[in-house]
C-alpha cells in the first residue's frame, strides 16, 4: 500500500494493515518490539537497510514485502552461530528448496528493535552484496512507513 508522493506505507502480501489486530494476535507473547527508524538505500528499485543481529553486523538486508520469512545468508548464520535446527521450505518464483530455520534473539534495524525473530538460513538470491531479506516475519510487528525523499524507514510499534 503505497501512498501518494514520497511517503508510503507498506504491508505484507498476507498481512494487510486492515488485519492489524489479527496479525498482532499471532505474535508470540514473548516477542518485544520497539519503534524506531533506519536510513535506507535505494538501488535498482530495491530498498536496503542495515541490520544488526545478536549485536553483530551491520549486515545489509533488502526489504521484501513479498517474502513471508526473514532470510539470512549461510555466511551470516555461521557468524551468528545459528545451526538451523528445523527443516523449512523456501518457495519463490524460481522454485522451492529445503533449508533450515532458527531463531534470532535480537534484531536491530536502525533504532527499531525486535526480539525472538524466526529466520530461514540460506541464499537469498538478492545479490552478492546482500546478507539477507527482511520479510513479513519482521514487518508484521510494526507499521512501516518509507519516506523516499528523506531516505528513511520508520517502524512504529503498536
Amino acid at each position: 500500500m503505497l501512498g501518494v508522493g514520497n511517503v508510503g506505507e507498506i504491508g505484507c502480501a498476507t498481512a494487510r494493515w486492515a488485519l492489524w489486530p489479527l496479525v498482532l494476535a499471532s505474535l508470540s507473547a514473548c516477542v518485544t518490539v520497539r519503534s524506531g527508524e533506519a536510513p535506507l538505500t535505494l538501488e535498482k528499485g530495491h530498498v536496503f537497510v542495515q541490520a544488526r543481529l545478536e549485536g553483530q553486523g551491520p549486515f545489509v538486508f533488502v526489504l521484501d514485502t513479498g517474502s513471508e520469512a526473514t532470510i539470512v545468508s549461510s555466511e551470516v548464520a555461521a557468524k551468528l552461530g545459528l545451526s538451523g535446527g528445523d527443516r523449512a521450505v523456501i518457495s519463490a518464483v524460481g522454485g522451492s528448496r529445503i533449508t533450515r530455520s532458527d531463531s534470532v534473539r535480537n534484531v536491530e534495524v536502525g533504532t527499531a528493535r525486535m526480539s525472538a525473530l524466526s529466520v530461514l538460513i540460506g541464499a537469498s538470491n538478492a545479490g552478492s552484496n546482500v546478507d539477507g531479506i527482511l520479510g513479513c516475519s519482521f514487518f508484521k510487528a510494526f507499521r512501516v512507513t518509507i519516506d523516499y525523499a528523506r531516505l528513511l524507514v520508520t517502524f512504529t510499534a503498536p
